[in-house]
C-alpha cells in the first residue's frame, strides 16, 4: 500500500480517499492451500478465471456498483473462493459435502411435486412451476446450473417476463404520442395552509370526515368543499417548554393542505377563516358523546409557499406531437373480457381460412399438446394477456381495421358558442371527480342535484342543447372535461346510449372512435370514427372507444350518459 502511494507522487497530504483509491489499485494475491483435500477443488476452478472475475468486481465497486459486485461475491463463494478483502488475498475453502446432501434431498422432494404440473430445466431435469422460476434458477449461482454458467462465462436469453417488460416499454413509447399522463397538480396560488388542528380533528377516518365537518362548518357558503390534498398529524407542538422532556413539550398539533378552485376563492376564504374560533358542539350538534373528546380552538390559516407545493408549473395538457394518433392496438382490445377475446380470434381464424392463408402465431405456439396445455396453469389474468398477443398477431396476418367515418349533427351557432363560453370561465373542482383518469380538468354534473350553487350556468346551457338535440332523452350525469385523454375502455355502469360533443379552438384530430359489429357483412372487427367537433353525435359507451390525439388549442368535451335502468336500451350494433 506505501508502495502505491509513493508512485502517486503526492504533493500534500495522504487522504482517506487516496488510501481507498491506492488500496484498490492493489490485486488480489492467491494463496495456494496447504490440505490434500483442496487438490481436487484446484483442478475444476480456473485461477485466471477467478482473477478475471475478481478484477471485474473491483471495476465495478469503484464505479458504486455494489450490487453488482455482490452478485459476483456470491458466484465466487459458491464455486469454493474465499476472499479477503482487507488483505487484498483469495483462496479455495474445502466444500462442505452434508450441505449438497441436504440440498439435493430437498431439491428431489419438490421435483416430484412439481412432475405433473411444473417446467423442467433442461440441464439438471428439476422441475419448476414457471419458466421464470427456471431461468431464476439459471441465472442463481447458488445452483449446479447457474454455477456452471457463470464458471463458463455465458449468458441467458431473456426470460418471458423481461420480454413482457421489453413488449411493454416499446407500447408505452407508441402511448407518448397520444398524451402525457401526469399526477394531479395543485395551483400554489390556489392552496393554503390550515394549522394548529388538535389531534383529533386529523384523523383520517372516513377520508377525514372530522376535518370536512369543521370545512363545512366555517367556509363561507359559495365555496364547495376543497381537496385536502395532505393532512400532517403530529407536525409541531405547542404550549410547552422546549428542551423538557415528554410531558413537558406541549401538545401535539396538525395541518392540512386545501386546494381552491382558484386564487381569488383561496383569498377570500382566508380571510373569512383565519383566526377563526372552532367550538366542537357546532361541528358535531348532534353527536354530544363526541364533545368530551373534542375541545375548541382556534384555526389558523397562511398561504402555502410555492416551493412547499406539489404542483406543476404547467397549467395545460402538454400538447400533442402528432394528431389523429390511435393508442396501440394491444389498447384497444384490452377492455374487451376473455370470452370476448376468443370469439374474436376465432372469428379471425376462420377469416384466415376462408382466405386459404395458414396462420402461424408469432408468440407461444399455439398448437401445443394436451400434456403442455394442462401444465401451464394460467391465471385468468395471465389467459386474458395470451389472448391479446394471439389477437395482435392475427390482426397483424389479417391486416389493419377498416374505418367507416360519421359526423355528428351540427350544432346551432348560439348554442354552441354559449356552452363554449361558459366552459372557458367555468371555475373547475380543484379535484378532478374522476381519479385515475388523465385531463385538466373533470367535473361530473349529476342530474339528480337541485338547486345547484356553482354549476347552475353550465347546467342551463347542457339543457339547452339536449331540448334541441333531443328532448326525450333522460340523462343521469353530465361528463363535462377539458383536455382530456382517454385510453380505450367500456363505460359498464351504463344503460343506455350517450351523446358526445365537443368544443374548443383545437384544428386536428380529437376524433371519438368506437367499436362496431353488425353493419350488414358480418364483420366485428371495424372501427366507427365520428367528428363531435362542433358537434353532437349519438354513440354507445358499452363498447370499446377512446379519443384521437389533438393539437393546436384547447379540447372541452361533454358526454351525456344514463346509469339508471329507467329508461335501458340494447347495445348498439353499429
Amino acid at each position: 500500500l506505501m508502495q502505491k502511494l509513493e508512485s502517486l507522487h503526492l504533493s500534500s497530504d495522504i487522504t482517506k480517499q487516496r488510501v481507498k483509491a491506492a488500496k484498490q489499485a492493489i490485486p488480489y494475491t492467491f494463496i495456494q492451500p496447504n490440505d490434500e483435500d483442496y487438490d481436487n477443488n484446484l483442478t475444476n476452478i480456473s485461477i485466471s478465471f477467478v482473477e478475471r472475475k475478481i478484477q471485474e468486481r473491483t471495476s465495478v465497486r469503484s464505479l458504486g456498483r455494489r450490487k453488482d459486485a455482490d452478485e459476483i461475491k456470491k458466484g465466487l463463494d459458491k464455486m469454493g473462493v474465499d476472499l479477503d478483502d482487507w488483505m487484498k488475498t483469495w483462496t479455495i475453502r474445502k466444500n462442505n459435502a452434508s450441505d449438497d446432501d441436504d440440498r439435493k434431498e430437498t431439491t428431489l422432494s419438490h421435483h416430484e411435486e412439481l412432475k405433473t404440473t411444473g417446467v423442467a430445466c433442461q440441464t439438471c431435469n428439476i422441475y419448476f412451476a414457471s419458466k421464470n422460476l427456471v431461468f431464476r434458477h439459471l441465472r442463481d449461482v447458488s445452483t449446479s446450473c447457474g454455477n456452471a454458467i457463470f464458471a463458463n462465462g455465458q449468458s441467458l436469453p431473456d426470460a418471458p417476463s423481461i420480454i413482457m417488460k421489453k413488449q411493454q416499454k416499446a407500447i408505452n413509447v407508441r402511448r407518448k404520442k397520444t398524451g402525457k399522463a401526469r399526477k394531479p397538480r395543485a395551483d400554489p396560488a390556489a392552496s393554503l395552509w390550515f394549522g394548529d388542528l388538535p389531534l383529533p380533528y386529523t384523523r383520517l377516518g372516513g377520508q377525514y370526515k372530522r376535518l370536512r365537518a369543521i370545512l363545512r362548518e366555517c367556509l363561507p357558503r359559495d365555496v364547495p368543499q376543497p381537496w385536502i390534498q395532505k393532512v400532517i398529524r403530529k407536525a409541531y407542538r405547542k404550549g410547552g417548554t422546549e428542551g423538557g422532556d415528554e410531558n413537558e413539550r406541549g401538545e401535539y398539533y396538525g395541518f392540512a393542505i386545501l386546494v381552491f378552485r382558484d386564487a381569488e376563492e383561496a383569498n377570500n376564504v382566508k380571510t373569512a377563516v383565519d383566526a377563526t374560533e372552532i367550538e366542537a358542539k357546532k361541528v358535531f350538534p348532534t353527536e354530544s358523546s363526541l364533545l368530551a373528546d373534542f375541545s375548541s380552538f382556534v384555526i389558523k390559516v397562511k398561504n402555502v409557499p410555492q416551493k412547499t407545493s406539489s404542483s406543476n408549473n404547467n397549467d395545460e395538457c402538454d400538447p400533442f406531437t402528432v394528431a389523429g394518433q390511435d393508442p396501440p392496438l394491444i389498447d384497444q382490445l384490452r377492455p374487451l373480457s376473455t370470452p370476448e377475446l376468443q370469439e374474436r380470434c376465432q372469428y379471425m381464424r376462420d377469416r384466415l381460412t376462408a382466405a386459404g392463408t395458414m396462420f402461424v402465431p408469432e408468440t407461444e405456439d399455439d398448437e401445443d399438446s394436451e400434456d403442455e396445455k394442462k401444465s401451464e396453469n394460467n391465471s385468468p389474468g395471465q389467459e386474458h394477456h395470451k389472448l391479446l398477443e394471439l389477437a395482435l398477431s392475427l390482426y397483424k396476418a389479417i391486416g389493419p381495421r377498416q374505418e367507416q367515418f360519421y359526423k355528428g349533427r351540427v350544432i346551432p351557432d348560439s348554442i354552441r358558442g354559449n356552452l363554449l363560453h361558459l366552459l372557458k370561465n367555468v371555475r373547475w373542482p380543484a379535484e378532478s371527480h374522476r381519479k385515475g383518469l388523465t385531463s385538466d380538468n373533470y367535473l361530473v354534473l349529476q342530474t339528480n342535484v337541485a338547486n345547484d350553487r356553482f354549476y347552475s350556468d353550465l347546467r342551463m346551457g347542457c339543457r339547452e342543447l339536449m331540448d334541441w338535440a333531443d328532448p326525450d332523452y333522460y340523462y343521469s350525469g353530465i361528463a363535462v372535461t377539458k383536455n382530456f385523454v382517454s385510453s380505450a375502455h367500456i363505460d359498464d355502469r351504463d344503460q343506455s346510449f350517450q351523446y358526445a360533443v365537443s368544443l374548443g379552438d383545437f384544428d386536428e384530430g380529437g376524433e371519438l372512435c368506437v367499436e362496431g359489429s353488425g353493419n350488414g357483412d358480418g364483420r366485428v372487427d371495424y372501427v366507427n370514427v365520428v367528428e363531435t367537433h362542433d358537434r353532437i353525435a349519438k354513440i354507445d359507451g358499452r363498447r370499446p372507444h377512446w379519443v384521437r390525439s389533438w393539437n393546436g388549442g384547447e379540447r372541452f368535451s361533454l358526454i351525456f350518459y344514463d346509469t339508471t335502468d329507467r329508461h335501458q336500451t340494447d347495445i348498439i350494433d353499429t
